[in-house]
């Protein structure tokens, strides 16, 4: 009986557990594989750089990309809107970078067919949800 309640137990936990940045990872992917472009794979390192610079500009307000020598992308997104609506600030993030007109550098840098790497970092103030990609390397 007691294997019977940890499975009922465990069974939403497994089923759930897939992270919140799994979305836009596939969602740009699938961008990518439009292109016929190999997928991007999620790494762990990048995502330590990403979470530095996102903690970076939600502490200083300062919205604007790093200087170092990874590619880069970064977005913003008002906590009120994102948690009213239920948003995946990730998903919102990686889609915004796709459909931006004004800047056809994210959406170059997504479809850059150098990049084999990304990871996200996520950082968030009183006002907004700051998202950063880093990948591994830099659209030129």
């Amino acid at each position: 009986m007691k294997k019977v309640i940890i499975l009922f137990v465990l069974t939403p936990i497994i089923s759930f557990s897939q992270t919140y940045y799994d979305s836009a990872l596939n969602f740009q992917n699938e961008i990518r594989n439009y292109y016929d472009l190999k997928p991007l794979e999620y790494d762990t390192s990048l995502s330590l750089h990403a979470q530095e610079w996102a903690d970076y500009i939600a502490e200083t307000d300062d919205f604007k990309v790093s200087d170092d020598d990874f590619g880069e992308s970064i977005f913003s997104i008002q906590k009120i809107y994102c948690y009213s609506r239920n948003k995946n600030p990730y998903l919102e993030a990686s889609i915004n970078w796709i459909i931006d007109t004004d800047d056809s550098n994210t959406l170059n840098q997504i479809l850059y067919e150098d990049v084999k790497r990304v990871g996200f970092g996520l950082a968030e103030n009183h006002n907004y949800i700051y998202v950063v990609a880093k990948y591994d390397k830099l659209y030129k």
